[in-house]
């Protein structure tokens, strides 16, 4: 149990620091020039979660838990301080107190996604390491909407010149509303929609889709490198964007593993 505690937790930091990292440095390009102080934080963020990063280097999956522990408990405290930055901006954008290119959309999307990894780390520290049947459907809702937005990210970031394109990313943003609804509805069902033939299901519709989208993410992301596409899109927020979408397939494996294990 202690070494799936110390390997999950730096499988976890491993994989969000570096989005964490990622999204202060993207919401740093999306400030006007004269807004410095909000820019100031984000490159903040992006020093702090570089060290991490570095320190994250220094430990394998025979740390000692308890040091860890600490650290999981550093980390949390760092996500949850640009959490609380991210809806700040949101705040000021909302109430139109500055003017930004960080789309609304955007900063909540970033913000849900510290709000789950801080969640994850004070799970870990709890001793909470397997998926339980309620976990599989609410971190199915969570993964969906970020697929969902992403794909409206997509969309919203291609030139509209680039029609096919385009085009293909509203039908996933569409593809992923109605997957998120249904997950939605099954959360709304439980706790009697806890069931293995559901979750299964759940599962495998799931990863058609997810495993789409995946492909689709990776081909934008080397047509932007290739300078093959006109986007405003970074190469760097499209291989975020897809890295992301490789971790929601993880988690789908991980979970259709547990569910195998308890029908044997």
């Amino acid at each position: 149990m202690t070494t799936t505690f110390v390997t999950q937790s730096l499988y976890e930091i491993r994989f969000w620091a570096r989005i964490m990292k990622e999204h202060a440095f993207f919401l740093s390009l999306g400030f006007t020039a004269d807004q410095t102080e909000l820019i100031q934080e984000a490159r903040q963020f992006i020093d702090v979660f570089e060290k991490i990063e570095e320190q994250l280097n220094e430990y394998n999956e025979r740390t000692d838990p308890e040091v860890i522990k600490r650290f999981n408990i550093q980390v949390f405290q760092a996500t949850v301080s640009i959490w609380a930055y991210k809806r700040k901006v949101l705040g000021l954008i909302l109430s139109c107190k500055i003017v930004s290119n960080n789309i609304p959309l955007l900063v909540d999307h970033t913000s849900r996604e510290a709000a789950y990894f801080a969640k994850r780390l004070k799970e870990l520290n709890e001793g909470k390491l397997k998926p339980l049947p309620e976990a599989i459907i609410k971190e199915n809702v969570f993964f969906l909407k970020i697929m969902a937005d992403h794909s409206k990210f997509i969309g919203h970031l291609l030139d509209p010149s680039e029609r096919k394109l385009v085009d293909q990313a509203r039908e996933f943003s569409n593809d992923f509303d109605q997957l998120l609804f249904q997950a939605q509805d099954l959360d709304h069902m439980r706790p009697q929609s806890e069931t293995t033939p559901l979750l299964d299901q759940l599962l495998d519709q799931n990863r058609v889709s997810v495993v789409s989208l995946r492909d689709f993410k990776k081909t934008a992301r080397d047509l932007i490198e290739a300078c093959k596409i006109k986007s405003t899109m970074p190469a760097l927020l499209a291989d975020h964007v897809y890295r992301e979408a490789d971790h929601f397939l993880e988690i789908i494996d991980a979970f259709d593993e547990h569910l195998t294990t308890l029908k044997n």
